[in-house]
């Protein structure tokens, strides 16, 4: 049986569960809905998320300039993408200024968007048919994946059985989405294409030749080894059975398997967060690169 793209979407969203990540349908959380999670279809943040990780990882900091904060990093008015793209990562390079009362005193300190010294204490989210409306048009991206209530990586699936679409039809798709909803690019890390076939990862500025084929897999590298043993063990605790997602694991080329898996490890993305917030966005398909050579060193 031949894999079709709502399987291999509902296909990786389980893997992303396997990994740790909570999952949802963005039909669930759509604004207008009991469990709505955004106010308005521009929105591509998830605020609530964000304010209470905020907390968390900034318990020193007062409930205003959280506030502020998140003010701040939803609110990148540049008209270049590209410019608020390189904003957003200053902001998590060096954190948001802010400043608040404090013993009747103003004082100034940084909020940490991401817990870099444990990737645990962050929230990994994957998301599907999450519609954004841009300024003439709503795009729904396969799927999004969010730390701490921020889009960081966008993955763009096409249907393995149609020959008239491929890796570039992904990768043109995205260009597009780039164009007609710019603002979820705004925090943007990476962005991913796959067909069935064949599977590319890449940073917002990278044009396809520098979108990096992965084929590594998971006994290709100790870390991500562990993850999966680690996954499969609470997989197991869990008992979950998903037969249709099994069924179609079996048919999903071995190409998109063995990328997906590693490359959407809660510990990948935290390492490549760090990578592209200390660095810059064009060394990002670099960093890719480097690290399938060490992974198939191994």
């Amino acid at each position: 049986m031949k894999i079709n793209e709502e399987q291999l979407e509902n296909l990786v969203l389980s893997w992303f569960e396997e990994l740790g990540y909570i999952t949802k349908n963005g039909l669930d959380i759509a604004p207008d809905t009991p469990e709505a999670e955004r106010t308005d279809y521009r929105q591509v943040i998830l605020r609530d998320r964000l304010r209470t990780k905020l907390i968390e990882t900034n318990p020193e900091i007062t409930a205003v300039a959280i506030e502020d904060a998140i003010q701040q990093v939803t609110n990148l008015n540049s008209p270049s993408l590209l410019q608020n793209n390189r904003e957003f990562h200053r902001l998590l390079r060096d954190g948001i200024k802010v400043e608040f009362q404090k013993d009747g005193e103003t004082v100034g300190d940084f909020v940490r968007l991401f817990d870099f010294n444990n990737f645990e204490h962050n929230e990994f989210l994957a998301i599907n048919q999450f519609s954004i409306k841009g300024a003439k048009h709503t795009k729904r991206p396969d799927i999004i994946v969010f730390i701490n209530g921020l889009p960081i990586a966008v993955i763009e699936l096409k249907n393995p059985a149609d020959v008239k679409t491929n890796i570039v039809s992904s990768f043109h798709q995205l260009q597009t989405y780039k164009e007609t909803i710019p603002d979820l690019f705004n925090t943007n890390e990476i962005l991913v294409i796959a067909d069935g076939r064949e599977a590319r990862a890449g940073s917002l500025t990278a044009d396809i030749e520098r979108f990096t084929t992965w084929r590594t897999d998971y006994r290709s590298c100790d870390r991500q080894k562990r993850f999966r043993r680690t996954a499969f063990q609470n997989l197991q605790r869990r008992e979950r059975v998903n037969a249709r997602n099994s069924e179609a694991s079996r048919d999903a080329p071995r190409a998109t398997r063995t990328f997906a898996r590693p490359t959407i490890g809660r510990s990948n993305f935290y390492d490549d967060s760090k990578v592209f917030a200390f660095g810059s966005g064009e060394r990002f398909s670099d960093a890719l690169r480097a690290r399938k050579y060490y992974c198939h060193r191994g």
